[in-house]
């Protein structure tokens, strides 16, 4: 059976789906309107801290990847495409909800052209969750937005 087969298969992935879906265009609507950090202290302030991890390599809880497999699933679709932050703050503030305490990390790349290219993704324990296991090596680390150590 696929992973997302097993995922479809789950009540929680459903409720993920379902809350994603509905928060997702508030955070959006909340960066444009407020920016990001007043959008960041007001999300910490309506969520609990969470459990953090461990410690790294510490092995991910399944409602965590069955949350960020959710978000992402949501993020795609056409009517509610999402970019990297606002994924990536939702993925945060329902992980914080459900007790766990996830990193979120924004980084950027050298700028090329006069550009530079920045990126954000969550992590738990080191592990990301919603990119590429290599996207500390395409991107650096900028410290972390939510007040936590890197």
């Amino acid at each position: 059976m696929t992973t997302r087969r097993r995922m479809r298969s789950r009540p929680d992935w459903w409720l993920g789906l379902l809350q994603s879906a509905l928060l997702l265009p508030v955070i959006k609507m909340l960066l444009v309107m407020r920016g990001f950090r007043r959008t960041v202290d007001f999300l910490r302030r309506t969520s609990p801290e969470g459990e953090p991890a461990s410690g790294a390599g510490a092995p991910v809880p399944g409602s965590v990847t069955v949350m960020a497999s959710a978000v992402t699933t949501i993020a795609a679709t056409p009517v509610l495409r999402s970019r990297c932050l606002a994924r990536s703050l939702t993925l945060w503030w329902l992980a914080r909800r459900h007790g766990h305490d996830l990193e979120l990390i924004m980084g950027v790349t050298p700028p090329a052209a006069g550009v530079l290219q920045a990126h954000a993704w969550v992590e738990y324990g080191g592990t990301p969750l919603n990119d590429t296991a290599d996207v500390r090596e395409r991107y650096s680390a900028l410290p972390s937005p939510t007040g936590r150590a890197d």
